[in-house]
């Protein structure tokens, strides 16, 4: 099953289950994802300060997609050069 939703891509929380009725119909973004051993996927959604891991079937999409830029400094990038032997290496 392939993700509904991308990094950065502002969502809605639409949770009817006590553990997301703090943040339930507020806006989150999307920060993180990955698919458990049921092929179901899960978001790490970041919602005002706090962080959220939050099933794919609880979230609606909002139609807008953030830049990565948006959340870091490009200046603190690490570019990594890999060789033939899987060998990593700063540039």
């Amino acid at each position: 099953m392939k993700n509904k939703f991308t990094f950065y891509e502002v969502v809605v929380i639409s949770s009817q289950k006590n553990v997301h009725k703090k943040i339930n119909g507020k806006e989150g973004v999307i920060m993180g994802m990955a698919k458990n051993e049921d092929g179901e996927w899960g978001y790490a959604v970041d919602v005002g300060d706090d962080g959220w891991d939050i099933n794919e079937k609880y979230l609606k999409s909002t139609g807008k997609i953030l830049k990565r830029e948006d959340f870091y400094d490009e200046a603190d990038r690490v570019t990594v050069i890999v060789d033939k032997n899987s060998k990593g290496e700063i540039k």
